[in-house]
C-alpha cells in the first residue's frame, strides 16, 4: 500500500508466507485474497512462490539417497498455479532447484517446467554464479563438472510462451520491480540466502 501511494505504475512482487511454498500457498496466503489491495488497478502485481522437491520442501536436499517421484514438481506447483488461475492473477516460481547428485530430481524438474510452460508460469532457477563453489544446485561450479540441470533449463527456456497467458489481462511486466517483503524468516547461514539465478522471461 505504501508503494502504491508514491508509485502506481511499477510492478510489485509479492512473496508468500511459509517461505513462499508453492504447494502450501493456498493454505497460508488467504489474506492475499481477502485484502482489497490485491486487486491492483493496473493489475501490476506478481506473486512469487518457491518450490523444491525434498521431503521438508526446504531445498537443502540433505538426503542424497532420496528418490523423487517424476511428477512431484507438478504436484507441488499445482496448488499455486490453480490459485493464480482461480483469482486471475499473475505469478511465477521465484526459486526452484535440483541437486546434481539426483537424476530423479532432474527428471522431476523437467516435468515441472513442462507443466509450468503449459500454464505460462515463468520461473527462476536457484542458483548460478561463480562464487557457489561446488554447491550441488549451482549451474556454475569451480570444478567444471557436468551440470545435469542445465540442458533441461535450456530446453524449456527455448520454448515459445503459451497462448494461455491472455486469460490474465494486463500489460507486459517492465524490467524494474519493487519487491514487497513476505515477513518470513531470513537465515543468512542458509546456502540460498543470496539470490541469483537463470531467468526465463514470460
Amino acid at each position: 500500500k505504501s508503494i502504491r501511494s508514491i508509485d502506481a505504475e511499477k510492478w510489485v512482487v509479492i512473496a508468500g508466507d511459509r517461505w513462499s511454498s508453492a504447494f502450501h500457498w493456498p493454505s497460508y496466503n488467504t489474506q492475499l485474497v481477502k485484502d482489497a489491495w490485491m486487486r491492483d488497478p493496473n493489475n501490476n502485481l506478481m506473486f512469487e512462490a518457491h518450490l523444491y522437491f525434498d521431503k521438508d520442501y526446504s531445498g537443502y536436499y540433505t538426503n542424497r539417497y532420496e528418490k523423487y517421484d517424476p511428477m512431484i514438481g507438478v504436484v507441488r506447483a499445482k496448488p499455486f498455479v490453480e490459485w493464480l488461475n482461480r483469482y486471475r492473477l499473475r505469478g511465477f516460481i521465484g526459486e526452484h532447484g535440483a541437486p546434481d547428485f539426483s537424476p530423479s530430481a532432474v527428471v522431476a524438474m523437467d516435468n515441472m517446467l513442462k507443466y509450468l510452460g503449459q500454464h505460462c508460469i515463468p520461473s527462476t532457477y536457484w542458483a548460478a554464479g561463480p562464487w557457489w563453489g561446488d554447491y550441488a544446485l549451482s549451474l556454475d561450479v569451480k570444478s567444471g563438472k557436468p551440470r545435469p540441470q542445465l540442458p533441461i533449463l535450456q530446453k524449456h527456456a527455448a520454448n515459445k510462451p503459451s497462448r494461455r497467458r491472455r486469460i490474465i489481462p494486463g500489460p507486459t511486466p517492465p524490467h524494474l520491480f519493487h519487491r514487497a517483503g513476505d515477513g518470513s524468516r531470513f537465515d543468512p547461514r542458509h546456502p540460498r540466502a543470496s539470490p541469483s539465478g537463470v531467468h526465463r522471461d514470460q
